[in-house]
């Protein structure tokens, strides 16, 4: 929706059921339809399979693909990342993934960020819980691992200069949080 030059391809749109439910009931009420080229897909990544998901939905495999996963890694555990990296795999390269996840040191050390104990405690709140980070230093030998290049790899305010500067009032905060792109491109 608000990515202008996805709207004339074809989306899959992957979202745990529960979230998925609020977002189509809140663009049904809010634009009055869901936009015709967007196909809404339910899973939860943690107990359900991606391949399942896409052999049920006859996903075309051998088309050129970019991969947008946002907001959604650090809830996972280590298997479910693993086995999303892994579903990735096949798919026809070149291929790319971006994806945002929290530094790892956020879950060790929650007062080395700025309002990260204030932010865990709300989260802990509404019964949700970050249970997945990845080390900066070490996403690339990770990624190497499902064939993926770490092309580019920002912080929080590097990202958010370069992609939110008309957006000033969230230009600080979070800092912890994190953009990477990779591609396979053999």
């Amino acid at each position: 929706m608000r990515l202008d030059f996805l709207k004339s391809i074809p989306v899959f749109e992957i979202d745990h059921p529960d979230t998925a439910r609020l977002k189509i009931a809140k663009l049904k009420e809010t634009i009055g339809q869901l936009p015709s080229n967007v196909t809404y897909l339910q899973i939860n990544f943690n107990k359900q399979s991606l391949g399942n998901l896409a052999r049920e939905y006859s996903l075309n495999c051998n088309i050129p693909t970019t991969f947008i996963w946002e907001g959604v890694t650090n809830y996972l555990s280590q298997q479910a990342i693993d086995t999303t990296f892994g579903f990735i795999e096949n798919f026809a390269s070149p291929y790319y993934i971006i994806f945002t996840y929290i530094d790892k040191l956020v879950l060790e050390n929650p007062r080395a960020f700025i309002g990260t104990e204030k932010l865990l405690k709300n989260l802990s709140e509404n019964e949700e819980r970050w249970t997945f980070g990845f080390r900066p230093t070490e996403l690339s030998n990770y990624l190497a691992r499902f064939h993926l290049t770490l092309l580019e790899d920002l912080g929080a305010e590097e990202y958010r200069k370069r992609y939110m500067a008309d957006r000033k009032a969230i230009l600080r905060g979070y800092e912890f949080y994190r953009v990477a792109y990779a591609a396979r491109q053999e």
